[in-house]
C-alpha cells in the first residue's frame, strides 16, 4: 500500500481537522497513513514567516474557517487551555512512539484531548492520559521523551521537513508530491484516483518566471 506522511504540529486546528478526515480517506482510497511531527516554530524561523496567530486579522479569520469546516464535517472542537501553547512535549512524546497503528493511536488520542476536550498539551498529565489510552506506558513514554536523543530527533524532523520542501503544517507527502492545508485534501484526493487536474501538464514556463519587483524590509 502507498504511504502518505502527515507532518503536524499539534499547535495547528486545521492539522487536528486533516488528521480526522485523513484516517478516513486511508481507508477509502487505499494507503497507510504515517504520522510525522515536526516543529511548526522551526518551520516559520526557517522561512521567516510568521504563524496564523501572529496575525490578528488572519487569527480571526482563520478560527471561523476552521469552526465552519469542524461543524460541516461533525468533528467535535472547542478552545484549547490556552493558544499559541508550547507543544514540544507532545512532540517530543509523540517520537518516542514507533511509526504505526500505535504511533496513530497516541496522535489520535492527543489531538482529542487538546483540541475536543481543552487539555493542557504541556501537562505531563494530559500527555499520560494519551499514552495509557493508546495501549503505551505513560510514565516511562513521558520519561524517555525529556532524553537528549528525543530532543535531537525532533530538530532532525524539522531538518529532514525543510530537506522535503515542507514550509506549513499539515502537510501531506506521498514521496513525490506536496499537499498543504486542510483544504488541499480534496486535491490530494484526487492525486491518489489518478484524476490530478495538474496529470501531465508541463509547468515549466511557470517555474521560470522571474520577480520584477521585491517587497522592501
Amino acid at each position: 500500500m502507498p504511504a502518505i506522511e502527515f507532518w503536524f504540529d499539534y499547535i495547528s486546528h486545521n492539522a487536528y481537522l486533516a488528521w480526522h478526515r485523513l484516517q478516513t480517506m486511508a481507508e477509502t482510497e487505499g494507503f497507510v497513513l504515517r504520522a510525522e511531527p515536526v516543529l511548526f516554530a522551526g518551520l516559520l524561523n526557517h522561512y521567516g514567516n510568521k504563524g496564523p496567530a501572529e496575525v490578528p486579522e488572519k487569527n480571526r479569520w482563520m478560527l471561523r474557517n476552521v469552526l465552519r469546516k469542524a461543524a460541516l464535517n461533525g468533528i467535535p472542537i472547542r478552545p484549547p487551555a490556552s493558544h499559541p501553547f508550547n507543544p514540544l512535549l507532545a512532540l517530543r512524546s509523540t517520537l518516542v512512539v514507533d511509526e504505526g497503528p500505535q504511533r496513530n493511536a497516541f496522535v489520535s488520542a492527543l489531538f482529542h484531548d487538546i483540541w475536543a476536550q481543552g487539555a493542557d498539551p504541556s501537562a505531563q498529565a494530559t500527555i499520560k492520559s494519551a499514552a495509557q489510552r493508546s495501549g503505551l506506558d505513560g510514565t516511562a513514554l513521558l520519561q524517555q521523551a525529556t532524553t537528549p536523543d528525543i530532543k535531537d530527533a525532533l530538530q532532525m524532523q524539522t531538518r529532514r521537513a525543510i530537506g522535503q520542501g515542507i514550509f506549513g503544517v499539515p502537510s501531506m507527502l506521498d514521496g513525490k508530491e506536496l499537499f498543504w492545508g486542510y483544504d488541499d485534501l480534496d486535491y490530494l484526493g484526487l492525486h491518489l484516483q489518478g484524476r490530478d487536474p495538474l496529470a501531465g501538464q508541463n509547468l515549466a514556463a511557470w517555474t521560470r518566471i522571474k520577480a520584477s519587483a521585491r517587497r522592501q524590509g
